[in-house]
């Protein structure tokens, strides 16, 4: 049996312009997002979240 391996991580893009801008960061991102990633406008900054096992 090998080992399970889990990998989780949280990248965040602050932005001191305008959470619109956030906004325009995050609609240009989703289209890459594979199953295991999620991201959001929090506050005045994109958040991509990720997930995995090996």
């Amino acid at each position: 049996m090998g080992v399970l391996m889990k990998i989780t991580g949280t990248i965040e893009f602050p932005d001191p312009e305008s959470r619109k801008s956030a906004a325009r960061i995050l609609q240009a991102l989703s289209p890459d997002n594979l199953r295991s990633m999620e991201s959001e406008v929090h506050e005045d900054k994109v958040a991509v979240r990720f997930h995995s096992e090996k």
